[in-house]
């Protein structure tokens, strides 16, 4: 069993990319918001850009706890799976509805179940399975690096 610092500072390392993911929504979403707001643009309401910041969100966090679960199951992978799916996530997110891309293979990527908040009625059904996902990915990986065996130089 590794020493409790290991997996410690795993632990904290997985936090602070959580929060970064936050903090960088937060932000972007206020300067969405202050934007709106100076320009007294009234087509959109405000509370909608954190609506839309918040359905964003659980998408955001797969990106951080899949590679982190990939690094606890097989460490050499993980610096060219976490590009490969955030490359395919990017590319097939953006350009697979103009090349005719297949929806079912659209759906693999979280980015393709966020809802676009319209102010009535929207569907956070995909939000919450893409928290579900993240949360235990996450969790799996912080209960895997304790078992993992990690030397130092």
């Amino acid at each position: 069993m590794p020493p409790a610092s290991s997996w410690r500072s795993r632990r904290i390392a997985l936090v602070l990319g959580a929060a970064s993911v936050v903090l960088v929504m937060v932000l972007t979403a206020f300067g969405a918001w202050v934007s709106l707001t100076v320009s007294h643009d009234t087509s959109v309401e405000g509370w909608t850009v954190w609506e839309t910041a918040a359905a964003q969100l659980p998408a955001a966090l797969i990106y951080l706890a899949v590679p982190a679960l990939v690094f606890v199951l097989r460490p050499s992978a993980t610096i060219a799976m976490g590009w490969a799916l955030l490359g395919a996530g990017v590319v097939l997110g953006i350009f697979g509805g103009m090349v005719g891309l297949d929806q079912d293979v659209r759906n693999i990527f979280p980015f393709s179940h966020t809802p676009a908040p319209d102010g009535t009625t929207t569907g956070w059904t995909g939000v919450w399975w893409m928290l579900g996902i993240a949360v235990l990915a996450a969790l799996t990986s912080l209960l895997g690096i304790k078992r993992r065996e990690i030397t130092t130089a």
